[in-house]
């Protein structure tokens, strides 16, 4: 069966993986090119690190992928579940099944992501919900799970439970989306709290009291807004009740941890995320500093060793698999790179960055301008030819990067950055 993931997070590089290996034709869409390139180049998902993505495995940034596809897998992050049902609704072929494996609820009308996909795609594709106590981590390595296939449309409940199913991966079929898709989400508040408790060292006997009453709340509202009970006592709520506020795995169990230990909230959701992107800025000072130390030694020529460690750390950060680390934000690396060549260069580069993607609200834009505008900086402080060719290389880098950035900005299609806090970051 011909089937496209898409989002090539963890979670659905892990599943589009064991679609592989039952047996379907399977490719898995990436937003960006860049992550998309990662994957091919390195086989590997930076996700789910040791896990090799076989040769069989479709890799492609173009949403076309989901002509002809009996069942299209939606797992994007939860706020980009409409917009992403949005653009494949008119590329889906007739009675194409939308399986969600995302979990939360819709920010902006409190509804599931089931109903948001419906509402995009239409009532002739039915919808299904994915759901379980499942780490992407583990279903990658193989690791023994079971989960729940649920959907109105029972036999498309059931079409999913066949084509996922192995033995490793154990599917039941429901027909309660409501209470599956509710306690997917709702569980989350209480891996938060479980957190807060192994933060504030409180003991098995705090944890075992809150995970308990939490379900029985968890249940009386899913009960309450149409949802079953028995559902709540199964996989999709105990089951992923128990993985989420005992994993370290669980990110709103880490995030509560730092809570509980007295860190502010919204300091704890940005330390979750602190490590790469601290990797992102320290990668660059050490290089420009180690370039820069080495050149002058060598041949008492600093600023040429600033430039040619700014290029190496660009290619490390685009071409991992060369130079083994990929940060998260390239904006990061090439920034830094900037401030620690010259300040005049990095006026130049960040202030148009700031300016465009504070305007249009479009961050690529800004990075365009900072690969564009890099060479002309150089040129204006250093008026130096070498230096010069060394930018364009760098600042082509950047914008050969982001060339799928700007075919959706001239088509009006690319992401732009939200000043509102999005609560499904925790």
């Amino acid at each position: 069966m011909k089937i496209s993931v898409v989002g090539s997070g963890g979670w659905g590089t892990a599943l589009a993986l064991l679609l592989l290996e039952n047996g379907h034709e399977v490719t898995l869409w990436s937003y960006a090119e860049e992550e998309s390139r990662i994957l091919r180049e390195t086989r590997e998902n930076p996700m789910l690190k040791g896990v090799a993505l076989p040769a069989g495995l479709g890799l492609t940034t173009d949403l076309g992928c989901v002509r002809g596809c009996k069942i299209v897998v939606l797992a994007t992050p939860s706020f980009a579940v409409r917009s992403t049902a949005h653009r494949v609704a008119p590329l889906l072929d007739a009675e194409t099944v939308l399986v969600s494996v995302s979990k939360g609820i819709e920010k902006e009308t409190s509804g599931t992501l089931t109903q948001a996909i419906q509402a995009e795609v239409g009532a002739e594709h039915p919808v299904v919900a994915l759901s379980g106590p499942s780490h992407a981590e583990e279903v990658g390595r193989g690791v023994p799970t079971a989960v729940v296939s649920a959907s109105e449309d029972q036999g498309a409940a059931e079409l999913v439970q066949d084509v996922f199913m192995s033995p490793r991966f154990r599917v039941y079929a429901s027909d309660d989306t409501v209470g599956v898709e509710l306690a997917a989400a709702l569980k989350n508040v209480i891996a938060l709290c479980a957190g807060c408790c192994d933060g504030m060292g409180c003991g098995d006997n705090t944890k075992a009291a809150l995970m308990t009453r939490g379900l029985t709340e968890i249940a009386r509202l899913g009960v309450a807004m149409g949802g079953r009970k028995e559902t709540f006592a199964g996989l999709a709520g105990v089951g992923d009740l128990i993985v989420t506020c005992t994993s370290m795995h669980s990110r709103n169990r880490r995030c509560g941890i730092l809570i509980g230990k007295g860190t502010p909230p919204e300091q704890a959701v940005k330390e979750i995320g602190a490590v790469v992107i601290l990797c992102d800025v320290l990668k660059a000072v050490l290089a420009v500093l180690i370039g820069s130390g080495l050149f002058g030694l060598c041949l008492e020529n600093a600023v040429l060793g600033k430039y040619w460690a700014g290029l190496f750390c660009l290619l490390g950060h685009m071409f991992p698999c060369m130079f083994g680390f990929k940060g998260g934000k390239g904006i990061l690396s090439g920034g830094t790179i900037a401030i620690m060549i010259d300040w005049r260069v990095a006026l130049v580069v960040w202030g148009g960055f700031l300016i465009l993607a504070a305007l249009t609200r479009w961050v690529s834009l800004g990075s365009c301008w900072a690969g564009a505008s890099f060479p002309f900086a150089t040129w204006f402080v250093y008026h130096d030819t070498v230096l010069l060719a060394l930018s364009i290389l760098i600042g082509g880098l950047i914008l050969w990067k982001h060339r799928a950035n700007m075919e959706r900005m001239l088509k009006g299609e690319e992401s732009k950055l939200s000043f509102h806090k999005k609560k499904e970051g925790v």
